[in-house]
């Protein structure tokens, strides 16, 4: 079942993170399924899925925390690279970068033509569960598990206060 979503920045397709380690791509509306590929190297959920901007790459991060890159019309393993336990995904405007927030509360900047890291943003304690990107590329949205959120210069890496806090949901289940 569906882990992790994210539509194209056209809007005409839907790749999806799954429990059983796959990443899948759909054509929306129609539903038809353009490809679906298992990683043998991948363990568990499938928990971020990113298009990139020009929606021709998609990184996926797994159970390993590594960021995978698959061609977005194939598939095809494009690269992985990571070792910090990465759980949330998104593409810098670029597309030449993604950041990927982890368990341990940092935020790294990838270059994803060799996988390098250019950055590592400290100041969250414990795992993140979401980031969100300007579309300037200039300020990062990072949340964590703990309900805090917290906004980031990217271009000097500096937090920007106050972090926001975020209330338990008011709503019963």
């Amino acid at each position: 079942h569906p882990e992790s979503l994210t539509f194209s920045a056209d809007s005409r397709r839907l790749a999806i993170g799954t429990n059983r380690s796959e990443v899948r791509v759909v054509e929306v509306p129609s539903g038809r399924e353009l490809f679906s590929k298992a990683d043998p190297e991948e363990t568990g959920f499938i928990v971020g899925v990113a298009f990139s901007p020009d929606g021709a790459t998609i990184a996926a991060v797994g159970g390993t925390g590594k960021v995978r890159l698959l061609d977005a019309a194939t598939g095809t393993p494009i690269r992985a690279f990571g070792e910090n336990m990465s759980r949330a995904l998104v593409f810098a405007p670029d597309g030449k970068r993604i950041w990927s927030g982890s368990e341990d509360g940092t935020i790294t900047l990838w270059n994803i033509s060799d996988g390098s890291a250019v950055r590592t943003l400290a100041g969250h304690t414990g795992y993140l569960t979401s980031l969100l990107l300007r579309a300037n590329g200039r300020t990062l949205l990072t949340s964590r598990r703990t309900r805090t959120l917290k906004l980031w210069d990217t271009p000097t890496g500096a937090p920007l206060p106050p972090p926001i806090p975020f209330a338990p949901n008011p709503w019963p289940h």
